[in-house]
């Protein structure tokens, strides 16, 4: 059902105690076409850092244009890992079948931007920049 499609965003904006270089891995526990609701990424997105969203229940990046999107035909027992910068979205799913996948994220709890703010984001909330050089 489309009502329980997570929008376009980035996973930054639902992780609130993870280190900026924490990835995703997405795992689906079915064979998952397009047909089935495949991830939709949009590819090489990650690199533009973070992006404005709105302040919804799912943070939502609003008027993004679904034709950079692209669809995987994920097999079962393979796993996509993506960097929480990587703007995507739940497929659609237009079958009669539910569309199961584990999503997990992985941290780097050595990460010094990580541990300079005291392994939360929830301080900094409003600006999710930070230097890593520090």
């Amino acid at each position: 059902d489309d009502q329980f499609r997570f929008p376009v965003h980035q996973d930054i904006w639902y992780n609130n105690y993870g280190s900026l270089n924490c990835i995703t891995l997405w795992i689906p526990l079915q064979d998952t076409p397009p047909e089935l609701g495949s991830l939709m990424v949009v590819q090489k997105s990650h690199l533009q850092g973070v992006l404005e969203h709105d302040d919804s229940i799912h943070p939502n990046i609003p008027n993004f244009n679904n034709k950079l999107f692209s669809s995987f035909d994920i097999k079962l027992g393979e796993i996509l890992s993506f960097s929480q910068f990587l703007v995507h979205a739940s497929g659609y799913n237009r079958t009669s079948k539910i569309r199961l996948v584990l999503s997990l994220r992985i941290y780097d709890l050595a990460s010094r931007e990580f541990l300079k703010r005291e392994y939360s984001m929830e301080k900094n909330r409003h600006k999710l920049f930070f230097s890593f050089d520090e």
